[in-house]
């Protein structure tokens, strides 16, 4: 990626260990240093390789990243969404939002109403009208949280 990131490594690890000034370098300013890598914050580098490496398919790859990184591609709960939405299955995803931490109720909202959208296209697709209009009235409706979400569910 970065031809002479070796180089400039080698370089700022020698200034660190013999700076100008004679004084060894305190254990902040070591950590500080390690916390960027190439001018870009280090744990952003390492997601990005995770999720590449993850949709190139080398799992293992990904595996040993995160054990050597201390960093994790997903969270446990965020894995089992994934998959979830992966295998269409609605009720464990909706319940796997409601798990989630840190999502504001407006975001909260607006995640289920997509993923019961979803579900309710899905159906449609399959050819199942009367689960689809089912889906429509007992699920996605109620599901509406502003005008403009009540107002496309009139458009179904």
């Amino acid at each position: 990626l970065f031809p002479n990131s070796q180089d400039a490594n080698t370089k700022i690890v020698k200034r660190m260990s013999h700076p100008a000034s004679g004084e060894t370098p305190s254990t902040n300013q070591m950590k500080q240093q390690s916390e960027i890598w190439e001018g870009l914050p280090r744990h952003e580098v390492v997601q990005l390789m995770l999720q590449t490496l993850n949709s190139m398919g080398y799992s293992n790859t990904v595996q040993s990243l995160e054990q050597e990184s201390n960093q994790v591609l997903e969270s446990p709960a965020v894995a089992k969404l994934h998959h979830a939405v992966k295998r269409g299955e609605w009720g464990v995803v909706l319940q796997c939002l409601d798990g989630l931490g840190g999502l504001s109720q407006p975001v909260l909202q607006a995640c289920r109403f997509l993923v019961i959208e979803h579900k309710y296209i899905e159906l449609l697709q399959a050819g199942d009208t009367l689960a689809a209009v089912s889906c429509l009235r007992s699920e996605l409706t109620p599901a509406a949280f502003d005008r403009e979400s009540t107002e496309h569910t009139h458009t179904h």
